[in-house]
């Protein structure tokens, strides 16, 4: 994977160098040649999707209230009887809400 810190500090530096100074041909290269390499815009890529792939927090209460309000309506509809389906639904619903932390 690559090293975030150093395309931080190589992006960062190309920001913030004076283009007139004397540095400046080294930081520009120093920038160019960790932005043109393929690994690390894969690399970027993939951090990318996944940070897009995963549920926000707010995403995961709205769910946690969604299945809240479900299991309220399970157990409303199916009374006390013993019931096999009802009782698997519930016990989803609880290994649901512990995975997401609700």
């Amino acid at each position: 994977m690559t090293d975030l810190n150093r395309i931080e500090h190589a992006a960062r530096e190309y920001l913030d160098a004076d283009q007139v100074s004397d540095d400046w041909p080294s930081v520009q290269s120093n920038f160019y040649n960790i932005a043109a390499e393929p690994h690390v815009n894969l690399d970027l890529v993939a951090i990318t999707r996944k940070l897009d792939s995963t549920p926000s927090q707010e995403e995961l209460q709205a769910l946690g209230k969604l299945v809240k309000d479900l299991t309220g309506v399970i157990k409303l509809s199916c009374g006390d009887t013993t019931d096999a389906v009802r009782d698997d639904l519930l016990l989803q619903a609880r290994q649901l809400l512990g995975l997401i932390g609700l």
